[in-house]
């Protein structure tokens, strides 16, 4: 009878070509996986700009489809916001207090954005010695709380994948392996970077495979999967080994002493990167430490790593 009423968390995060969902539960000090489900995205809205209304519709019924057919409840939803509407910045902090940190974060965000400050919503954090300012179109953040309300989805919270990536490295227990790891989650448009050490996050970089700004334009947006298209795995490679390169040139990723790779062909890309790198190379397992019967194999579990590290926002504040 004193047993504690168990908490749950949804991720929710639509990536190039699928929605990803995964739910857990904690109670007794345990989490467990309660669902996760894959949905692959209609072919015809992945040539549109993230503002065409017709996505928000095949994304609305996605929603539906995953709570009428598969059991998703939506309960404590956190949501991964597109890569095309938001900005991170990592920046050196000085010498001070968390007061002083933020102080000097909001100023820093108020000066790389100028006279658009007023059209983002600004989150920060500090790690170590750096500090990270996410800038948030708060148009982006409208558009996809009112997909949510459309699909009865109640409180939706909103978070961007490098965070939620983060959660999910440290979550799966791949923190023991090494003081300094990298996590490359991949995708057909890009691919994130994300890395860990010691101290918490300590950089992140996109490398897009049509080298476009994350922020691109509606119509540079519309031609971005066939570009993504023509371009070929080894140059796909020596993109991402110049991603790295530059994480290097910021003070990042020096001494790496482990790669995880996550996204639906993770394993594609474990054996390349770790010949080209000649560090160790894994599929990311975000469910690595849950107690749960039939949890899945490093490889299908790399898939739903972005929604899994959201889910384990979600439980830390439900």
């Amino acid at each position: 009878m004193f047993r504690s009423k168990p908490k749950n968390s949804t991720g929710v995060h639509f990536g190039d070509d699928a929605l990803h969902l995964v739910e857990l539960s904690a109670a007794g000090g345990e989490i467990a996986l309660q669902n996760m489900v894959s949905l692959e995205l209609p072919s015809k809205i992945q040539t549109m700009t993230p503002a065409d209304p017709r996505i928000a519709e095949a994304m609305v019924l996605l929603l539906r489809t995953a709570r009428r057919d598969h059991g998703i409840t939506f309960q404590n939803p956190y949501v991964a916001l597109h890569s095309r509407s938001f900005l991170l910045k990592r920046r050196a902090l000085a010498k001070g207090g968390m007061n002083e940190s933020r102080e000097q974060l909001e100023w820093e965000a108020s000066q790389f954005l100028a006279d658009e400050e007023d059209a983002f919503a600004f989150d920060f954090l500090v790690a170590g010695g750096f500090g990270f300012v996410v800038a948030a179109r708060r148009t982006a953040i409208d558009w996809m709380r009112l997909m949510c309300d459309d699909a009865d989805i109640d409180k939706p919270g909103f978070d961007v994948a490098p965070f939620a990536l983060f959660n999910a490295l440290e979550s799966s227990g791949a923190a023991t392996h090494a003081a300094k790891q990298l996590l490359v989650d991949v995708d057909r448009l890009e691919a994130r970077l994300v890395l860990i050490s010691s101290s918490g996050l300590a950089g992140y970089e996109t490398c897009r495979w049509d080298r476009r700004e994350p922020l691109a334009t509606a119509a540079t947006a519309n031609s971005t999967k066939d570009a993504g298209q023509q371009i070929d795995s080894s140059a796909q490679l020596d993109l991402l080994v110049q991603a790295m390169e530059r994480l290097e040139s910021n003070g990042g990723d020096s001494g790496v002493e482990r790669i995880w790779v996550s996204g639906d062909e993770a394993a594609m890309w474990c054996e390349p990167i770790a010949k080209r790198t000649s560090v160790v190379t894994a599929p990311l397992n975000p469910f690595a430490t849950l107690t749960s019967e039939g949890a899945p194999d490093d490889t299908s579990a790399a898939a739903y790593s972005t929604a899994a590290g959201l889910a384990f926002r979600g439980l830390s504040e439900a």
